[in-house]
């Protein structure tokens, strides 16, 4: 029987390669994502003309600032508390208008009060978002992942009710 000519080596992974890095094309699609997202807010919002998908993307956003501002050190526990409980009201806010839009044939509307409470949040999650962004991406990309786990099996119009301290072990603080 004729031998094989393949030279026959275990498979090696790449010498240098860090797989732990956020790669730079990722970065730059969430940086854009958000940008979009950012203008949809002060712009389709207000009109009325946003999607579904555009407001899962918002709730994404807002419930990955929870998660950023709760388990990041440096923050007191006031400040924390605050920033939580406004994100808070603004994804329920979010989640409200987009049932009562769901009843009116996907025509999404919010009222001023509502309006003001998303964009308080997106613009303090966008403040956040930018300095991750630079500073700590690779904890960034967790505290997204964290986010996608604790919020995969959420109801429309029914928060997750998540402590503190899971937050903090599942980022690995």
């Amino acid at each position: 029987m004729p031998k094989s000519k393949k030279p026959r080596h275990p498979h090696r992974t790449k010498v240098g390669t860090n797989f732990w890095n956020v790669r730079k094309e990722n970065l730059d699609y969430i940086r854009s994502e958000f940008a979009t997202l950012e203008l949809k807010s002060m712009v389709n919002l207000e009109q009325g003309t946003c999607t579904d998908d555009d407001f899962y993307l918002f709730r994404d956003f807002i419930n990955w600032g929870i998660v950023a501002a709760c388990t990041r050190p440096g923050y007191d526990n006031e400040s924390v508390d605050a920033a939580c409980e406004a994100l808070r009201q603004a994804a329920e806010a979010l989640s409200i208008v987009q049932v009562r839009g769901r009843k009116n044939f996907c025509h999404y509307v919010c009222t001023a009060d509502e309006l003001d409470k998303v964009r308080v949040a997106i613009e303090f999650v966008g403040d956040l978002m930018r300095e991750s962004m630079d500073k700590c991406p690779v904890r960034a990309a967790k505290e997204w992942e964290v986010m996608r786990k604790f919020s995969r099996d959420a109801a429309l119009g029914r928060p997750v009710s998540v402590s503190v301290a899971a937050l903090k072990n599942a980022v690995g603080h």
